[in-house]
């Protein structure tokens, strides 16, 4: 069965749909609103976290390679760099990223739906940024392209 969009935002990064109830599997909709759908939504976003073994290699990748702007970086002691919980953003868009042990486990995916896959591949190829599957069309409808962090984060690009 196929999802169908309940709504659409258009952000920098790409153009977000919402899922409605009805369009899981086994869940039927009956046209009424259930308590969910009438009282004001309280969460507003989901900030994915990954683990990262280095944080000046990972802040490397991921600002100077990805093109993410470092927001914060806390340290429980300034003068070593690991361990190290930072956030980093591109166009509105937040990822964390820690060095924290008990904070995920390496190899994590995180997907971001964006406006062109094509443009972030040219972008990504002039900056030489390694390429795990270049720009591909998906069965499901979806062109995509992955990159891979030092530690095996799959940082995966979805174009709807």
């Amino acid at each position: 069965m196929r999802l169908r969009p309940k709504r659409e935002t258009s952000s920098a990064f790409g153009v977000i749909r919402g899922i409605s109830a009805g369009s899981f599997p086994g869940k039927a909709s009956s046209g009424k609103m259930s308590a969910d759908e009438r009282r004001p939504p309280l969460i507003k976003r989901a900030i994915p976290l990954l683990h990262v073994s280095d944080a000046g290699r990972a802040e490397r990748f991921y600002c100077g390679l990805l093109g993410f702007d470092l927001e914060f970086a806390h340290r429980s002691d300034d003068a070593v760099p690991d361990p190290c919980y930072m956030g980093v953003s591109r166009d509105g868009v937040w990822l964390h990223l820690s060095s924290f042990s008990g904070d995920g486990v390496a190899g994590g995916v995180v997907n971001f739906l964006v406006d062109s896959v094509d443009a972030l591949h040219a972008e990504f190829v002039k900056k030489r940024v390694p390429i795990a599957v270049g720009p591909v069309d998906q069965s499901w409808g979806t062109r995509e392209m992955y990159v891979k962090d030092a530690d095996g984060n799959s940082i995966r690009f979805q174009q709807l």
